[in-house]
């Protein structure tokens, strides 16, 4: 499968490169990715060239290459338009590119889904080890989760950046969880390099202009069976700093002090101490004081 928010910014760097839009279309004609919305005549010309068997089609601002990808065997349309030397070399680069992606994703879904299921608590323990093995993922591995939160609206983006990132790592896994969070599982992370990866993490994505609202992680497991534990210590830290200190782009779970007590209790327990301890009004004031002076 082709995934749009993959390869777009994949696109937008040919462009900056070769001033030619870029789109990416399946067998049928249906655009994946584009650089921008291609004119009335390019996108007639795409349909045209989708229901033809030619492998190639040039104009004198366009160009147009059917690919195969062997290994799922898809087909998929290439499409250039505007005036440069060396088109037909641009798009073999970007055949190429969209074969990677889609290399990448066949071999990392199978993994990406186990560990999806393992965070979100959607698999039998009983059947853990047993798909561990057979996906060759060594249970005994240290790993830390570290949790991405997107901006609202900017969700799928995010995933699809951090996917993107790193790609190419093998000992990095980006997963899918609950709304405006993507976690991100790294493979035998040293416990001092946790907070340069997590600064690096927010750099990566693009930090706030991007959507990346702050990076959270967990204390490290070298059991597979309990990385959900290293997930639930990471969203604690994610809710505890937003709560006490949401301007923070990072946040490690060793490090919330007695926030991590606090945001344990429940509203009924906070309620009947604050009417217990607080004169009428005086809450407010601390609330007022704590916006001026936030926790750390």
């Amino acid at each position: 499968m082709i995934s749009g928010t993959m390869l777009t910014e994949a696109l937008e760097e040919v462009k900056k490169i070769t001033s030619l839009d870029v789109v990416v279309a399946d067998d049928k004609g249906a655009v994946k990715a584009e650089t921008m919305s291609p004119p009335e005549r390019a996108e007639s010309m795409l349909a045209t060239f989708a229901l033809s068997d030619k492998m190639c089609y040039e104009e004198k601002d366009l160009y147009l290459l059917r690919e195969k990808y062997e290994g799922a065997d898809i087909d998929f349309i290439v499409m250039l338009w505007g005036e440069a030397q060396g088109r037909s070399l641009t798009a073999d680069l970007v055949a190429l590119q969209v074969k990677q992606f889609l290399k990448g994703n066949e071999s990392r879904t199978p993994v990406n889904d186990l560990l999806s299921n393992l965070l979100l608590d959607n698999i039998l323990h009983t059947n853990i080890e047993s798909e561990a093995s057979y996906l060759g993922i060594d249970p005994a591995e240290v790993r830390r989760v570290f949790i991405a939160r997107a901006a609202e609206g900017r969700e799928s983006a995010v995933l699809a950046k951090a996917r993107n990132a790193f790609a190419a790592n093998e000992d990095i896994h980006v997963v899918s969880v609950e709304r405006g969070k993507t976690a991100v599982i790294v493979d035998g992370l040293a416990p001092d390099k946790a907070r340069k990866k997590a600064e690096n993490i927010f750099e990566t994505l693009g930090g706030e202009e991007n959507g990346v609202l702050m990076v959270s992680y967990g204390l490290p497991v070298n059991d597979l069976e309990k990385l959900i534990n290293s997930y639930r210590q990471a969203v604690t830290a994610l809710e505890t700093a937003e709560l006490f200190d949401p301007d923070v782009k990072t946040v490690s779970y060793e490090c919330l002090g007695v926030g991590r007590i606090i945001n344990t209790l429940t509203d009924d327990i906070c309620e009947a101490f604050i009417s217990e301890k607080f004169d009428p009004g005086e809450m407010e004031r601390l609330t007022l004081s704590a916006t001026l002076c936030p926790f750390r």
